[in-house]
């Protein structure tokens, strides 16, 4: 066990990373210690959004950007186009907590998403996938497996990675990460990252800056608790189950399953809670 708790010295180093978000909070929330550590290893990281998360806009949050706008004198009346900046600058005002620009983020706005619903997925979302493995030709590839999304977003997701990286030449490793709606467990995952206090409460603050998220997650679901609550929840658990387990003294700890390609294109979606 001793030998799957990482250090940042363990981690990739100087390489490319596409870490691939279903909404525009999911990576900060599941893995945004793993996110700060791979940034500051000098990887080339981009965070893809796969979906533009306009759905989880509240109508008060719409009014309280056209009240600023109207004290600035300007108007827009577009609320799709309003929600879809609302998430985005969030999600960049998030990566930003760990030192990340604009530059490490993009939106792939999958057409399964903004057809409305959750659409069928189609060639044009695997497309999109692919067009941006081709662009990055990433070493690793972070991908969400917190399948229990009751919409349904995070298996559609999973799924457009992985028909993308089945058409994807080159070799890499994907790594697995859960935290919005369940976690790996102990005996699940194979990669722990222990959080220091210090790691965990920037990791709170970049998940607060997804500020129309806060003050009861606007999804359905069973558990009540804001995301940033579930987060720390659920890290100081695996932080606890990883002392008691090993002997060692870890405070907080994110998980991940980590395998190659060849693995990653073949493994069936899992709806299981660890």
């Amino acid at each position: 066990m001793l030998q799957r708790l990482a250090t940042p010295a363990d981690l990739p180093r100087g390489e490319r990373v596409i870490v691939f978000s279903p909404h525009p909070d999911d990576d900060v929330i599941s893995m945004g210690g793993m996110l700060q550590a791979l940034f500051n290893n000098g990887n080339t990281v981009m965070v893809a959004y796969m979906t533009t998360g306009e759905r989880g806009v509240s109508a008060a949050d719409i009014e309280r950007h056209q009240l600023f706008l109207q004290t600035l004198g300007l108007a827009y009346d577009d609320v799709s186009e309003m929600k879809i900046a609302i998430r985005w600058s969030e999600a960049l005002s998030a990566i930003m907590v760990y030192g990340m620009l604009a530059e490490n983020a993009r939106q792939l706005r999958l057409p399964f998403y903004t057809l409305g619903g959750n659409a069928p997925l189609t060639d044009a979302d695997v497309a999109i996938v692919y067009a941006l493995l081709d662009e990055v030709q990433p070493h690793h590839i972070f991908v969400a497996a917190d399948l229990q999304d009751p919409h349904g977003t995070h298996e559609q997701c999973f799924l457009a990675v992985q028909q993308a990286a089945a058409r994807y030449a080159p070799p890499l490793t994907a790594w697995l990460y859960r935290g919005a709606w369940q976690e790996w467990g102990i005996d699940e995952a194979d990669v722990f990252l222990p959080l220091r206090p210090a790691d965990l409460e920037m990791k709170i603050l970049a998940i607060k800056r997804h500020r129309g998220q806060m003050h009861a997650p606007p999804v359905a679901g069973n558990d009540p608790r804001e995301f940033y609550e579930r987060a720390h929840a659920r890290n100081l658990e695996t932080g606890q189950r990883l002392s008691a387990t090993t002997g060692a003294d870890v405070y907080a700890a994110e998980a991940f399953v980590v395998m190659d390609k060849t693995a990653f294109v073949t493994t069936p979606p899992n709806k299981e809670t660890g």
